[in-house]
């Protein structure tokens, strides 16, 4: 069986919970919970705002300090031989390399989010993305299936597990996918050599046409 957080969206929990082998239940630690015969899988699941809220937290009114990201996947260690942060919806970035969160900037740059990710990932975390609750929900309900067979060292890990985190942060712009993610990683290695990009210049990419790229850009930029 299966376990979602009870404190997880509503949303999530109703779709989840129409599978069979998916219940609700309180996590001491973790978001969702999955069993295979050979792993028990700890998910932790963070909207980018919740992300960079987790990187650095205030204390609250209560004077009561949240636990850091690191502190929470840290504190999953002893109920899950897997863990992996899932990182829901999209970022836009300035032209200066700040995050942009819902009109305002996050106080944050692309590239210490990149390198905070990459410390995490150096910890054995698994890092994926999902742009939407839909997405979540599919990624969830497909991890057990993968991680159903014991791992092994010869094993190659598929690339939407084994991604560069600029690859991860493309992959969940609506529309863009896992390989067009990849090809513009690419082409463009530096978040500020694809800021300085025109619609036109990321046509050239296979699958990438006018509509897509301008959404591209335009998540990118803040604009949608």
């Amino acid at each position: 069986m299966n376990y979602c957080d009870t404190r997880e969206p509503q949303d999530i929990l109703n779709k989840l919970c129409a599978y069979p082998d998916w219940e609700k239940k309180f996590l001491d630690t973790g978001d969702y919970l999955i069993s295979t015969d050979h792993n028990v899988i700890g998910v932790e699941r963070k909207t980018w705002s919740d992300l960079l809220m987790r990187i650095n937290p205030k204390s609250r009114e209560d004077n009561i300090r949240p636990l850091s990201l690191k502190d929470q996947l840290y504190n999953m260690t002893k109920d899950y031989n897997v863990i992996i942060l899932l990182v829901e919806g999209w970022c836009g970035v300035t032209w200066q390399g700040n995050i942009k969160m819902e009109s305002r900037e996050s106080g944050f740059t692309y590239v210490q989010v990149q390198h905070y990710l990459l410390g995490i990932q150096e910890c054995g975390v698994r890092i994926i993305t999902a742009p939407n609750i839909a997405e979540t929900v599919r990624e969830l309900t497909t991890l057990g299936a993968f991680y159903s067979k014991p791992r092994t060292s010869e094993l190659t890990i598929p690339s939407t597990l084994n991604m560069s985190v600029q690859e991860l942060m493309l992959s969940a712009i609506p529309k863009l996918g896992y390989q067009k993610a990849k090809a513009l990683a690419l082409k463009y290695p530096t978040m500020e050599s694809l800021l300085s990009a025109q619609p036109r210049d990321l046509q050239c990419i296979e699958g990438i046409g006018k509509t897509l790229s301008e959404r591209i850009l335009g998540v990118l930029h803040g604009n949608t």
